[in-house]
């Protein structure tokens, strides 16, 4: 293993820790319920979950999860999901699982965060274990600790908070779900079959003491060309398709100027190429070839609109190029959003941040998506996102700082507890 970083000191995010939450060792200034076990149990429970692989199974993790529910005396089922995953429903009680849109359900909150993570990419650039939840100065190390274990661990220990201070309670469901990097899959999975709620709290990246109020959509969508293969030495009987995808597509789709308005907290528009692949020979020139385009649109944009207008121009430089075949198809897509101010959640959430920190709440942008997207727009649920991760997700050295998971579980709590009691922000 190569010489251990300073951790408290990252180079990829080099960002400023949270303010240490008002934790009293026999309860809090907003409630008598969270104290500095339960802190230490949601550490305890990062660290475990960290230690499971759940890059492509989240077995292992819904097993943690099930352990901790039953220790702190919450309900939890597992819902089959695509591809032989599962989603796993947590509650303070039985109706707390169910997803029909009924009823009480209408008027729960949701929290929402994902069990799967990136790769973990070459362990020659990670100077400490990625799977062993270690501690170093400030923080805790792996893969999943800010994307978004941290969010999982706040969040099931808030519950038990809510739990043990309200008893019969009910009113909140944390869905721990799959897939969510292959493209909100889990979620989209339980939208579909029901799942609705008066608001949601994603547990993605805040640092714990911000709160994101606005995502960009995205488009995945992959352009294939095909050409007519030739050697290298006669280009006129060939029709070049990596040549083709390089010096004509590409820079007609980059160069589309988008009319929309700025958006105070998000950048503009923006297409990358993530993925392009092409023929079959060194010696031969390329009948074939394939790319991937991320396009990353504003709220105001319909990802609809914005997929037609990539499709006609394409169609428009093929136009130009009969002896060509070329597609253009869309893998994914989901709108951008805006949480709404005057919802109950988001004043829930930014009174209860203001009181564990000190401080106003900063309001973001994110320049991803995640599944509050989904939930926004595909189930209409007033959506705010939260949580005590940091930019260092999905890189070497992934860590999530303490002193962030303590405010994130603390305001957590507060927002739950305050919502199954029927209170509104002051």
């Amino acid at each position: 293993m190569p010489e251990k970083k300073d951790p408290r000191v990252s180079p990829r995010s080099p960002v400023a820790q949270p303010p240490t939450p008002r934790i009293e060792a026999g309860g809090s200034p907003w409630s008598d319920g969270l104290v500095l076990e339960d802190t230490e149990f949601a550490l305890e429970l990062l660290r475990r979950l960290i230690r499971e692989n759940s890059t492509d199974d989240e077995g292992g993790v819904i097993a943690v999860l099930e352990a901790a529910c039953t220790e702190g005396s919450l309900v939890s089922r597992r819902v089959p999901s695509v591809g032989g995953h599962e989603n796993l429903l947590i509650g303070l009680c039985e109706s707390d699982l169910e997803l029909a849109a009924r009823g009480a359900c209408h008027e729960r909150l949701i929290f929402n965060c994902h069990m799967d993570t990136s790769p973990v990419g070459a362990l020659t650039t990670w100077s400490v274990d990625p799977f062993g939840g270690d501690i170093e100065g400030a923080n805790v190390f792996g893969r999943g600790a800010s994307d978004a274990k941290g969010g999982l661990a706040a969040m099931l220990t808030a519950m038990r908070t809510v739990k043990r201070v309200r008893g019969d309670a009910s009113g909140l469901t944390l869905t721990a779900v799959s897939q969510e990097t292959a493209g909100n899959v889990g979620t989209r999975d339980l939208v579909g079959k029901g799942l609705r709620g008066a608001g949601a709290i994603v547990g993605e990246h805040t640092m714990g003491v911000s709160m994101a109020v606005a995502y960009r959509g995205v488009i995945w969508a992959q352009l294939e060309i095909s050409g007519r293969s030739a050697h290298p030495g006669r280009p006129d009987q060939a029709v070049d398709a990596i040549e083709l995808m390089v010096n004509e597509f590409i820079p007609a789709l980059r160069r589309h100027a988008w009319d929309e308005a700025p958006h105070p907290m998000l950048p503009e528009p923006h297409l990358t190429v993530t993925e392009i692949r092409g023929g079959h020979s060194m010696a031969m020139i390329a009948d074939h070839a394939v790319a991937t385009i991320d396009m990353r649109t504003l709220p105001a944009q319909s990802v609809t609109s914005v997929f037609a207008t990539l499709g006609e121009i394409c169609a428009a430089v093929a136009a130009g190029h009969p002896e060509s075949t070329v597609s253009f198809r869309k893998l994914y897509s989901v709108d951008g959003f805006e949480s709404p101010r005057d919802s109950r959640v988001s004043q829930l959430l930014e009174m209860a941040i203001h009181e564990i920190s000190g401080h106003e709440a900063t309001k973001i942008g994110k320049v991803g998506m995640c599944d509050g997207n989904v939930l926004a727009n595909h189930a209409d649920i007033p959506t705010v996102i939260f949580g005590p991760g940091n930019p260092s997700g999905m890189g070497p050295d992934e860590y999530c700082n303490i002193s962030a998971l303590r405010s994130a579980t603390a305001v957590l709590q507060s927002v739950g507890e305050r919502w199954v009691s029927g209170q509104n922000a002051a």
